[in-house]
């Protein structure tokens, strides 16, 4: 019973934050191979999940800016403009320099499945090759991270 929530903790982990799932797995004792399916599947499972919800998550979210700005407005009070951060020049630096394939490669190391998703989604969703690449992503970084995580864990 210990092993299947070890599983179901590394697979929700993948689907969310995926830089840990194969840290996660690699800590629990799963062998490479099982680390690297366990890993994916949530990952994909994550990014399915997002990709298909997050039209409505966004629409969501402009209506309660919205909402909420026209309160202040109402209000009178007065609205600070945008801030950007790091992280909003990063996206916007990685969307304009490398396009998709850029941000599909930094969503699961850098940023989250359900962020880039979303940011995917947001601005590239009329390219037919969004989901695939975030997946192949996925994938890849599975494999990479996976196999970082069992060379520092045999060294130690």
């Amino acid at each position: 019973m210990n092993i299947i929530f070890k599983i179901i903790y590394v697979f929700i982990a993948s689907g969310i934050k995926f830089v840990f799932g194969p840290t996660l797995a690699t800590a629990a004792g799963f062998k490479a191979w099982e680390s690297i399916l366990i890993t994916t599947s949530g990952g994909i499972t994550g990014t399915l999940f997002f990709y298909f919800s997050s039209k409505w998550i966004i629409k969501k979210l402009f209506d309660i800016r919205k909402k909420n700005r026209e309160k202040k407005l109402a209000l009178g009070n007065w609205i600070p403009p945008k801030k950007f951060t790091i992280l909003n020049k990063l996206i916007i630096k990685v969307k304009k320099r490398f396009g998709m394939v850029g941000l599909a490669i930094i969503t699961p190391p850098l940023l989250s499945i359900p962020l880039g998703t979303l940011l995917a989604v947001r601005y590239f969703s009329k390219n037919e090759n969004t989901l695939r690449a975030l997946i192949y992503s996925v994938i890849g970084w599975s494999i990479v991270i996976t196999y970082m995580s069992q060379l520092v864990k045999i060294s130690f």
